[in-house]
């Protein structure tokens, strides 16, 4: 694994084990499959609690909330980007809470510091991440080469960071202090989201079509391998959605049907210890439009927004063990 890029449209789960021993595969066991579940429909338009959306036009898609985050609070924060602002959601019912705003309208995903007071938006358009805090607006370029960015977040004392699709994450510094092209590639980490103690993972589609989770740690010299788990399930592709505490969450899809082609979803949340399930869900269909990022997790849960007819389905899970 060490020096390797590896780009892989599968999930992420977690296994936390320690030495190079535990680098066998396991399949992974147990399975939790119910947890509470909350939701909450925000109706279409431009009012306090109301999502923007753009419905579908000749040789145009639509265009909706491209985002979720969520904060240390388990408040949920999104991304309404036609009406250039992010709505937060806050406390076990997901009341609406209040919008922060304008936001960059080329934004497309969205981080929240652990105390809910910056948000950080990434352009792909202008490749540079949007730092909104205290009502100021502070820029922080992402390395171009870096492409595709998959998921921004932010790190320790404020740095952000962006993962790419090869299941890496790169530091690009704060508004304050941006770090160069040179300094974003050394400062390189191995994995696509990483547990509370800084173990990364990683995801493989192995042959015969089940995930492989690898779990990795920065040793002196080498990035190395220490431990592995294998579901039992088949998928055709997967992402990484995130990590917190023990435990790591992920999006699986399979094939339902080929003629017309149909993709069944489901959101999946692993218990690194044991590598029990602790939440499993089936995911509906993409909606009008597919948000870049529908699902996330922090303070202990996973948030899914979907596009319906009567406005945006937004649903939280509390997943055991995930909280920080």
């Amino acid at each position: 694994m060490a020096g390797g890029r590896r780009f892989a449209t599968v999930l992420l789960a977690a296994f936390f084990a320690s030495g190079e021993a535990a680098a066998r595969p396991h399949a992974a066991s147990g399975i939790a499959p119910t947890a509470p579940e909350i939701g909450r429909v925000l109706a279409w338009g431009s009012g306090p609690n109301e999502a923007g959306l753009r419905a579908a036009r000749f040789e145009s898609p639509a265009e909706g909330p491209s985002a979720v985050s969520l904060d240390a609070n388990g408040d949920v924060w999104i991304l309404d980007r036609l009406n250039e602002r992010a709505l937060r959601l806050s406390g076990p019912d997901l009341h609406p809470s209040g919008s922060t705003g304008p936001l960059p309208p080329d934004a497309e995903d969205l981080a929240v510091s652990s105390d809910g007071r910056a948000l950080a938006t990434f352009s792909p358009l202008r490749s540079r991440v949007f730092v909104v805090e205290a009502g100021a607006t502070r820029e922080v370029p992402v390395p171009r080469a870096l492409d595709p960015v998959v998921a921004l977040a932010f790190g320790v004392q404020r740095q952000l960071l962006v993962a790419t699709a090869y299941q890496e994450t790169f530091p690009v510094g704060s508004p304050a202090a941006p770090r160069s092209e040179p300094s974003v590639f050394a400062a390189k980490r191995e994995g696509a989201a990483f547990l509370a103690d800084g173990t990364g993972v990683q995801v493989l589609r192995r042959t015969d079509g089940r995930p492989e989770v690898i779990l990795v740690r920065a040793g002196s010299e080498r990035t190395v391998d220490v431990g592995r788990r294998v579901l039992n399930r088949t998928v055709h592709a997967a992402r990484v959605v995130g990590a917190g505490g023990g435990v790591a969450c992920l999006r699986l899809e399979h094939e339902a049907g080929a003629v017309p082609l149909r993709v069944r979803r489901e959101a999946v949340c692993m218990e690194a210890a044991t590598g029990r399930i602790v939440l499993d869900r089936a995911l509906p269909d993409p909606g009008s439009n597919l948000p870049r990022r529908e699902l996330a997790m922090g303070g202990g849960r996973l948030a899914f927004i979907h596009p319906e007819n009567n406005g945006l389905r937004v649903v939280a899970w509390s997943v055991p063990g995930g909280a920080p």
